[in-house]
């Protein structure tokens, strides 16, 4: 299994392996695997042992947490609040001990009092020119000289598209294009994804036109751009290509699309969480299974991608790896919980609790069903109560049962969950 390579497998191979991370300077890799074996079996291991290892999870924590802590600082220093916040928030998430989420929570004050003492007191809606430096805030220095050369005409149809008129921003994207021939590059990135989004809101025989020529725009702007000049928006071009191949059934040109994507940005996981999906939805689960694994030995593991991980652990169970499916999702499970403090991602947790359940981990698929009873997946919170009642029955918890079972029918929306809840009644799995 691929995270195998990366945890280790027994105490003392992980706690081995996290310590030459953590002296190569790696400490995110480490911490994870610190913690992976805090969380696993440790029967048989000296006590000294584990207080090492968790003295080293929480020194680590402290390091990351002082590194975004510094980074929070600078973003204040170049007037980038919302960096700030985040990098803080971090700090706060991932500190160890409680003076640095002290710290971490003081910068976080801190920054939130200069800002309400900036407050006019009164809210008010961005101006055109607060939104467009907001929206064009990640811009590489290549496109600000390009872009500023357009003028005005161009601010306005980058706003166009971005508050939900494309076909606006289309015919002034268009008129630019005429007057800068061969020089526009940039240009030509805006006027296809425009033409896209316009083809979505437009039907027949204008839509397929849009299309034709939102794949020529995009196409032409991946090959005038450099080597090595704006990857991340290569990579773009070429998914939002795929997307425009696969409105119209191709799925061989989609497919090409989402590889050059991946080949443009190597070291970022979203362009193998895009083609794997993309294999998957196309019956080859097999070929899914690798580009994920691909993507998960490339992700940031302090920050994972818990989208590609739930994405793989999926996968894993469609090609019958359930054991290794199991295992990849009560690691989205445990890691969404303690990054985000939310409630479980149904997507995620109910396969993971039917998979547990077949395999007679009654215990952890009730738990999972338990948690999801008390989210906020409001339609089915029936349906998950109905669940929980069910296992406690087999765990012969007959008074949580029973709790779970009166909600249940409090929330039952239709006839069919009704009928289950009726049948769980005759069975006398509750009292």
């Amino acid at each position: 299994m691929i995270f195998g390579k990366l945890f280790g497998s027994g105490w003392g191979k992980t706690v081995e392996r996290a310590l030459e991370l953590e002296e190569a300077g790696e400490d995110g890799d480490a911490l994870i695997l610190y913690e992976r074996a805090l969380a696993g079996e440790r029967t048989g291991v000296e006590a000294g042992a584990i207080r090492d290892a968790e003295a080293r999870a929480v020194a680590i924590r402290d390091r990351i947490a002082d590194a975004r802590i510094a980074d929070g600082k600078l973003f204040l220093e170049q007037d980038s609040a919302e960096s700030a916040e985040e990098a803080f928030r971090i700090a706060l998430q991932v500190a160890g001990t409680e003076s640095k989420e002290a710290e971490a929570q003081a910068c976080l004050d801190a920054m939130e009092g200069e800002l309400a003492r900036m407050m006019t007191g009164e809210a008010r809606e961005p101006t055109q020119e607060e939104t467009f430096q907001a929206l064009s805030g990640a811009w590489t220095e290549d496109q600000w000289d390009e872009h500023e050369e357009y003028g005005d005409a161009f601010k306005e149809a980058y706003l166009a598209f971005h508050t939900g008129r494309p076909a606006e921003a289309v015919v002034i994207y268009e008129n630019l294009l005429d007057e800068a021939g061969q020089d526009a590059v940039f240009l030509l990135f805006e006027l296809g994804r425009a033409r896209a989004a316009s083809a979505v809101r437009t039907g027949g025989e204008r839509a397929e036109k849009l299309r034709r020529e939102a794949i020529d725009a995009l196409e032409s702007f991946n090959e005038r751009i450099p080597d090595g000049v704006a990857e991340g928006l290569c990579a773009a071009a070429w998914n939002e290509l795929a997307q425009i191949h696969l409105e119209v059934k191709d799925e061989e040109s989609a497919e090409d699309a989402l590889m050059r994507a991946q080949e443009a940005v190597p070291g970022e996981s979203i362009a193998y969480l895009n083609l794997g999906r993309f294999l998957k939805q196309a019956g080859r689960a097999d070929e899914a299974v690798e580009a994920l694994e691909q993507g998960a030995e490339v992700m940031d593991k302090l920050r994972p991608d818990f989208r590609l991980v739930a994405e793989l652990g999926l996968t894993y169970r469609d090609v019958g790896r359930v054991d290794e499916a199991m295992e990849t999702l009560q690691m989205v499970v445990d890691g969404m919980v303690q990054l985000h403090h939310g409630h479980h991602d149904p997507y995620v947790a109910v396969p993971l609790a039917e998979m547990y359940e077949k395999k007679g981990r009654v215990r952890e698929a009730c738990d999972l069903y338990r948690h999801l009873a008390e989210g906020d997946d409001a339609d089915n919170l029936g349906l998950y109560s109905y669940h929980s009642a069910r296992l406690l029955g087999e765990l012969r918890e007959d008074e949580a049962a029973l709790r779970y079972l009166a909600r249940a029918r409090e929330l039952a929306a239709d006839d069919d969950l009704r009928k289950k809840l009726d049948e769980l009644d005759g069975r006398g799995q509750t009292p």
